[in-house]
C-alpha cells in the first residue's frame, strides 16, 4: 500500500477459520474494504483502516511500536493483549508484557535483555486481539529494532 497507490487493504483475521482460507464472513470484509475507498477516494472522515504498524524504536529491553489509524487502541475481547513477541539478534521469539501507552504500544519480555526484532500475529491462524477505537482489527507484521 505505500509503494503501489491508489491500493488499501482489509484486514480479516478476526473472520478467520483455522479449517478454511476462506472467510465465511464476506460483507463484513466488503465493508472494511469499502471503508478505504470512501476515506481515500471519496475524502469521507472515516477511519479506514486498524492499526497498521509504521515504526518501532527501543529503550533498553522495551520496544515502542506506532501505528498509523492506531487512535484508541484497545482489545478486541477485553482481555490482555495477546500475540506480540520479542527477539535479541539470536532470533528466538519470546511472549511478550504489552501496554497500551497513547497512541503507542510498548512491548518487553523478562527473557529479552536486547530486542533487535518484533512481530505480532505471527502464526498460521492467530488470535491476534488488538483494534482501534473503530474496532478494526490491526495487520499482523515483524520489524527490525535498528541498532544506533
Amino acid at each position: 500500500m505505500k509503494e503501489i497507490p491508489y491500493t488499501g487493504m482489509a484486514v480479516s483475521i478476526d473472520y478467520g477459520d483455522s479449517l478454511d482460507v476462506h472467510p465465511n464472513c464476506k460483507k463484513p470484509i466488503g465493508e472494511r474494504l469499502a471503508r478505504w475507498a470512501l476515506n481515500k477516494t471519496y475524502s469521507k472522515k472515516i477511519i479506514p483502516s486498524g492499526p497498521l504498524f509504521r515504526s518501532v524504536s527501543s529503550r533498553g529491553n522495551a520496544v515502542f511500536l506506532s501505528f498509523d489509524y492506531g487512535q484508541g487502541m484497545k482489545s478486541s475481547d477485553g482481555k490482555t493483549l495477546r500475540t506480540f513477541e520479542v527477539a535479541e539478534i539470536d532470533g528466538l521469539y519470546y511472549p511478550a508484557t504489552v501496554e497500551i501507552i497513547g497512541e503507542q504500544v510498548k512491548i518487553y519480555s523478562k527473557n529479552v535483555s536486547k530486542p533487535r526484532y518484533v512481530r505480532y500475529g505471527w502464526q498460521p491462524f492467530t488470535r491476534a486481539n488488538l483494534v482501534n477505537q473503530a474496532s478494526l482489527p490491526a495487520s499482523t507484521f515483524m520489524a527490525e529494532i535498528l541498532v544506533k
